[in-house]
C-alpha cells in the first residue's frame, strides 16, 4: 500500500497500482501497428479490429521495450505469430487490441495472487487508450468487472497537478470535481 502525507497533514492512500509499461505507453502498441500498416488514424486500428470476430489465431506480444509488470523481462522482444495466408490487417489489429487487454488481465491476476482477499468490484482506468470503447469493453469482458473511466483521460498528470495545488496551498473543491469517473 502506498501512502503519501501532504504537508498540510492530509494523507492519501492508493493501493495496488499496476502499470503495463513504464517506458512505452500502451498506445505505442497501437501506434506501431498503425504506422506499419499505413493507417491514418489510431481509431482505424480499433475499427479494423472490430471488423473481424477474432484474431484468427494471430498473436502479438507487444514487448517493444521489454515486458514489464508482472514479468519484468527487459530482454523480451515483441513478436507476431500465427500469421497465415488468410491473415489480414484486421486480424493483426485485433491481436494488438487483445494483447493490451491480456496484459492488463495478467497484472490484475498478479495483484489477486498478492492480495488473496482482493474484492474487486470495478476497475478504474486512465490514459489515452482508456478512451477506446473497444479496448475497455474487451478488458471488462476478460476481467469480469465493470470498468470506470475518468472524465479527464490523463489523470496521472492531473493527480500531479492536484498534488502541486496542495503544496502551494491553493487547492479548491473545483479541482476535486474534475476527477469524476463514469
Amino acid at each position: 500500500m502506498f501512502r503519501y502525507m501532504f504537508p498540510n497533514g492530509m494523507c492519501y492512500a492508493r493501493t495496488l497500482v499496476g502499470s503495463i509499461s513504464c517506458f512505452l505507453p500502451s498506445s505505442t502498441t497501437i501506434t506501431k501497428v498503425k504506422i506499419k500498416m499505413f493507417l491514418s488514424q489510431v481509431s482505424e486500428v480499433c475499427s479494423l479490429a472490430l471488423s473481424v470476430p477474432d484474431s484468427a489465431d494471430v498473436y502479438l506480444v507487444p514487448a517493444f521495450g521489454g515486458l514489464f509488470a508482472p514479468r519484468w523481462r527487459p530482454d523480451a522482444r515483441g513478436t507476431i505469430c500465427g500469421l497465415t495466408a488468410f491473415s489480414g490487417r484486421a486480424h493483426l489489429c485485433r491481436a494488438a487490441l487483445e494483447a493490451l487487454a491480456f496484459q492488463a488481465r495478467e497484472v490484475l491476476e498478479a495483484m489477486r495472487r498478492d492480495c488473496r482477499d482482493l474484492g474487486l468490484t470495478s476497475l478504474r482506468v486512465d490514459g489515452g487508450m482508456s478512451q477506446s470503447d473497444q479496448l475497455v469493453q474487451l478488458q471488462a469482458d476478460l476481467l469480469g468487472v465493470p470498468i470506470l473511466r475518468p472524465s479527464v483521460a490523463e489523470t496521472t498528470a492531473l493527480g500531479a497537478a492536484v498534488a502541486g495545488t496542495f503544496l502551494l496551498r491553493v487547492y479548491s473543491t473545483y479541482i476535486a470535481t474534475i476527477i469524476c469517473f463514469r
